[in-house]
This record gives structure tokens, sequence and C-alpha cells, in this order.
């Protein structure tokens, strides 16, 4: 198992222009972040690979000393890779998105943590050029949602209920090397 990890800090300042206004609503100001990225691969045996990776971020609005909102704190993703036959695999994946706050001018019930699961069927080499996959992104519909902007000056949210994400579908893939 291997593990890449790296460190982030990043300081966001309101441009020189930008008027207190503007700072209130929450586009401006000082907002350090730091962050944390773990990636693991794994060959389990001669057929079948993990991989997974975990991402821990957190930032602070120094304005408000509030968290910065509206990215998530931690982030899972685990897949394996089943090589059933020869050249025929089956990929589940799975991804968390947990811990996001809204920002310090929001004042919507938090935001729901989710989690999607989606799996791969993939037949590699057919008839020495041609590769087939069918899919099926969040297997189990979930309703998954990431933050919209709050509202400004007191005024409402212009998208109340998040951003949605899209729920179960199907899909195929050709490709074709030459």
């Amino acid at each position: 198992i291997g593990f890449d990890d790296a460190a982030i800090y990043a300081e966001v300042a309101a441009p020189p222009e930008a008027g207190r206004q503007a700072q209130r609503g929450g586009f401006g100001g000082e907002k350090p972040a730091g962050g944390l990225e773990l990636e693991s691969d794994w060959q389990v045996t001669e057929n079948f690979g993990l991989t997974s990776w975990y991402a821990f971020q957190h930032s602070t609005d120094e304005y408000n000393h509030h968290d910065a909102g509206n990215a998530q704190q931690h982030q899972h993703y685990l897949r394996g890779d089943w090589e059933f036959l020869p050249d025929w695999h089956f990929t589940p994946q799975a991804k968390w998105v947990l811990g996001r706050k809204r920002a310090a001018n929001d004042i919507r019930k938090p935001i729901d943590d989710y989690g999607i699961v989606d799996l791969t069927l993939r037949r590699k080499y057919f008839k020495n050029h041609w590769e087939i996959a069918f899919s099926v992104r969040n297997l189990f519909n979930t309703d998954a949602r990431d933050p919209s902007p709050a509202g400004s000056s007191g005024l409402a949210a212009p998208i109340m209920n998040d951003l949605p994400q899209p729920g179960r579908y199907f899909y195929g893939e050709v490709r074709f090397e030459f």
C-alpha cells in the first residue's frame, strides 16, 4: 500500500477595490484554509485491486470568525476493480461527502451529508480495438445536494433547496482504439 499526502494552506483576500459591503456579504475578507489528502492503491490479488482516498479541509472566514461554509470538510472514496474473466471488469465505487457547514450569513438548515454508490461492468479489448462499458450511477438513488449560495442583504437564497445532484441513471460507453 502506498500513501501520498499533501497539506494545503491558502489565504484569500478581498481585492483592494472591494467595499466594506462586499466583505459583509461574505465575498471578501481573509479565509485561511488547511487540509490533507491521503491516497492508497492496493493490488489485493492478481485479479482484484482497491483504490481509496480521503480528503480533509477546513477554512475560516476571518471577518466573522466562522467556518467559511459550503465546502465539504471530509470526503472518502473507495473503488474495487475485479477482473472476473479475462478482459471483463466489475468496478463498484462509493464516495461519501461529509461535514459541510453553511456560511455565517446563511440561515437555512444544515446541509445533509451523502454517499453515492456506482457500479460498472466493462469489457476491454473486444475485437482487438473496442471497449464497452455499462454503468449504474447513484445506484440507491440518493438525494445528494451541493450547497447553493446564500442570499445577501437579508434576502432569501436564490436556490433554497440547494443544487441537486443526479439521481439514479444509466450510462453506456463505447471506445475504439487505433
